[in-house]
């Protein structure tokens, strides 16, 4: 058709001008440039495990909308979007052959399989007609190149790694600039028609007034959202304060659909962020929205890195799990009838309007996965229908993460649905809104209408099974906080339409915690966040309660008792208590008398220098008993005769026989040895010489502040862990979760100056 030099830009999740690689090297070098949008017909058949529509009609709509958006965009700059129906790899080979003067097909790369599927059936075409093609990565805040780890294996497991490690060590790139006016399409190439719900046998769904997400897709709408809440209602600089609520617009950013098919750039959010910190405000807030943007490059990298085991039903940490498959559970939580209000209020908004709250989503995913015991992937599969802002990687991980088999430190987190229900929306209203059969129920009583008497429930017209339905599960944890309901009709604390939905009482929220040892303790510490210190109170409370308290064991209970906010939120405010904390373990631990006789340096370890003048020194000494050989022969292999290259001091193997066990092991431990490595075990408590190493180093080292001492646990314990070590982090290469990045973050540790 034409013999001027074309550039195919194959579109995908990338439906925007501004900040687009793909066009701007396009740009640079072609005559002709041809952006195209295919509707793949793959992307509208069942979903992989439980057949549900991969594609629902919210997110059609969006689609449809942002397809328009873009290609109005690129006429009113002198291009236009070719859209073609039909797999892209068949419709780019089309293409070439019909234009004949193609010289590359440019695209951005994708992270899972379908989507690398697709990318390998265009790069075999292109091959066989002899098309060059250029790739790009443009979907993440931080450039995967810029990541701080020498490869992508060596992604953290764990979030707040990854965060602390980007932001300190990485750096996000410029937006690049958007052209003025593009190059044109070839002569005589048509454009194709934009395909409609009934096209693609979907039915369109009709608005919902109530919806907090009333909104279209497509780049234009993307930039004006932002407009709208940073600079014309600074709705920004409250965002952290109102992200959790559930009604309204504005109380969080509605970013999400817009970049799940890429209409806008992380990177330009990120600038823009950067410019109303310089040019208005710089708080919690506008930082929390980069925050945010980190979970969803997180969970793309994490897709990169463990690819189809984000789909697996043993998640990433290899769990095996009795998941069920209940369609009658599940039906009744897909479509809001479980008989717990919260839960059903949300699934509903869901069904509806194809959006729900980052609250909403953590609580019903916890309540599938931890209540009903239902397989995780019924969950996932379910969101990836609904779902407006569907995306493969944050949609899975997020659903890994509340099912305790993905990125997540602590297991066993579950919410429970009573109290976060009276948190979050405290006098009822958002159920009332989505679950109009209990509109009778006045104040936080709408939460348990199971706990009301015959009469009141007759009075608000409910009757419990036929009306509405009973619960279709109990939790033991719901009881507690029956009692605490606010009733009558006062003002809600959430339930506000404006830019602020957080009421000022949520601010002071006690931090209830619930343990059960000989007897039941209960400490309640109210307005945390206005004490000083909060955290290293917490802590004095509880041992002074709990002889075996540790902070593992706080944060764990923070979880269980719902409180994952405190953890997220104040993170940093824990790290300083907690570092307070262990100052006030400084005294020195009393060993026993050892042998007052001085060694000389040499005639130590077998590879002293006989001269004495270089005695032999190591990366760590290691205290182990004579049943856990095997162990120490394994760390011998993984940290020595591996990449790691550390060297080790075991007693058995480096240390010379004739001289006091006493004498020598001071010696190593104070002079020779950087760190120390205890492996713990039930044989390990029963040991002298082990408890004389540990408290000997521990005496060098108070509080282990410069890190000389690292307890490991390699197999399960019956018996206590050693109270000495309890304030220490932990190598724990007893769960599955951890094995995988066990060798590497104790070769980091002992690899310290």
């Amino acid at each position: 058709m034409s013999a001027r030099r074309t550039i195919i830009c194959l579109l995908r999740n990338d439906l925007r001008l501004h900040d687009n690689e793909v066009f701007h090297w396009a740009q640079r070098n072609a005559e002709l440039i041809v952006p195209l949008y295919c509707f793949d017909p793959r992307h509208y058949l069942g979903t992989t495990c439980y057949n549900f529509p991969r594609t629902g009609p919210f997110r059609l709509s969006f689609l449809l909308d942002s397809v328009k958006d873009l290609r109005a965009t690129l006429q009113r700059n002198g291009s236009n979007l070719v859209v073609r129906r039909g797999k892209p790899e068949e419709v780019v080979g089309d293409l070439i052959k019909q234009l004949g003067s193609v010289s590359a097909v440019a695209f951005h790369k994708e992270v899972t399989q379908d989507d690398l599927d697709v990318e390998k059936g265009v790069e075999d075409v292109c091959s066989q007609l002899k098309v060059n093609v250029q790739t790009f990565w443009g979907s993440t805040l931080y450039h995967i190149e810029d990541l701080p780890f020498n490869h992508i294996s060596r992604l953290p497991d764990v979030y707040t790694q990854f965060r602390k490690a980007v932001e300190t060590q990485g750096r996000v790139r410029p937006v690049l600039p958007t052209p003025d006016v593009l190059k044109p399409l070839p002569t005589g190439l048509e454009e194709g028609p934009i395909p409609t719900h009934e096209d693609l046998e979907q039915m369109e769904m009709m608005a919902d007034p109530r919806s907090a997400f009333p909104c279209s897709g497509g780049e234009s709408q993307a930039l004006a959202r932002l407009q709208h809440y940073f600079w014309d209602t600074d709705a920004v600089a409250s965002y952290k304060e109102t992200r959790n609520s559930l009604i309204g617009v504005n109380y969080s950013t509605k970013f999400a659909p817009w970049l799940s098919m890429g209409c806008i750039s992380p990177r330009y959010i990120y600038e823009q962020i950067k410019k109303y910190e310089s040019e208005r405000t710089a708080n919690q807030s506008t930082y929390w929205v980069i925050f945010e943007l980190l979970w969803r490059d997180y969970f793309r990298f994490v897709a990169v890195k463990y690819g189809n085991r984000i789909f697996a039903l043993e998640g990433l940490q290899d769990k095996s799990v009795p998941w069920k498959t209940d369609m009658q559970l599940f039906n009744a939580w897909k479509e809001g009838r479980t008989g717990v209000p919260f839960v059903d209020a949300n699934m509903r908004e869901l069904a509806q309007t194809g959006f729900m709250s980052n609250r909403g989503r953590q609580n019903v995913a916890s309540f599938l996965t931890k209540d009903l015991g239902l397989d995780w992937r019924m969950g996932a599969e379910w969101f990836q229908y609904l779902l407006v802002d569907h995306d493969v990687c944050s949609n899975y991980g997020n659903w890994l993460y509340s099912a305790g088999i993905g990125n997540d430190p602590r297991e066993n987190r579950k919410f429970n649905m009573i109290k976060q229900g009276l948190d979050y929306d405290n006098n009822g209203d958002y159920v009332r809104q989505w679950v109009p059969e209990l509109q009778g129920i006045k104040g936080g009583d709408v939460h348990t209408p199971w706990t009301l008497s015959s009469g009141a429930l007759a009075h608000a017209k409910v009757s419990l099974g036929e009306t509405y339905p009973s619960p279709i599960v109990m939790a033991p944890e719901w009881s507690r906080y029956v009692k605490k309901k606010p009733s009558g009709a006062g003002p809600t604390s959430r339930g506000r339409k404006g830019p602020s939905h957080t009421p000022r009482q949520h601010k002071d929220r006690g931090i209830d915690f619930y343990f059960s040892r000989s007897k039941d303790f209960y400490i309640e510490i109210k307005n945390y966040e206005k004490r000083d210190a909060p955290f290293e109170k917490i802590l004095d409370d509880w041992e002074s309660q709990c002889p075996d308290a540790t902070v593992g064991k706080l944060l764990s209970m923070l979880e269980e008792a719902g409180r994952h906010d405190v953890v997220t939120d104040h993170i940093d405010l824990i790290e300083e208590d907690v570092r307070k904390y262990l100052e006030k373990m400084k005294e020195p631990v009393q060993v026993p008398d050892i042998d007052s006789w001085t060694p000389e340096k040499n005639g130590i370890t077998i590879k002293d220098d006989p001269s004495g003048n270089v005695p032999e020194t190591f990366d760590a000494f290691i205290c182990y008993c004579q049943s856990d050989i095997e162990f120490v022969h394994e760390m011998i292999r993984q940290l020595e005769q591996t990449d790691h290259r550390l060297k080790l001091c075991v007693f058995d193997r480096d240390v010379l026989p004739g001289t006091c066990v006493w004498t020598i092991t001071s010696e190593l431990i104070e002079k020779r040895c950087k760190r120390m490595v205890v492996v713990i075990s039930d044989d390990y408590l029963e040991s002298e010489a082990c408890d004389f190493q540990t408290k000997f180093a521990l005496s060098l080292s108070p509080g282990a502040q410069k890190k000389r001492l690292i307890p490991v646990i390699y197999k399960t314990m019956k018996k206590p862990f050693p109270s000495i070590l309890r304030f220490l982090t932990v190598c724990d290469y007893t769960r599955p979760c951890t094995q995988s990045w066990f060798w590497v973050r104790l070769a980091k540790a002992l690899s310290l100056p």
